[in-house]
């Protein structure tokens, strides 16, 4: 799980490159799923 300041700064980052809130979703589901795999 990441830190909220750093989940803030990748939205930050997000909107500036204008990615849709529904893709910056998907990707943070993707990537807590992907971490929660390799901690296996």
């Amino acid at each position: 799980m990441i830190d909220k300041y750093e989940e803030a700064a990748i939205r930050k980052a997000s909107e500036l490159l204008y990615v849709p809130h529904s893709d910056f979703i998907r990707a943070k589901f993707a990537a807590e799923v992907a971490s929660q795999r390799e901690a296996e």
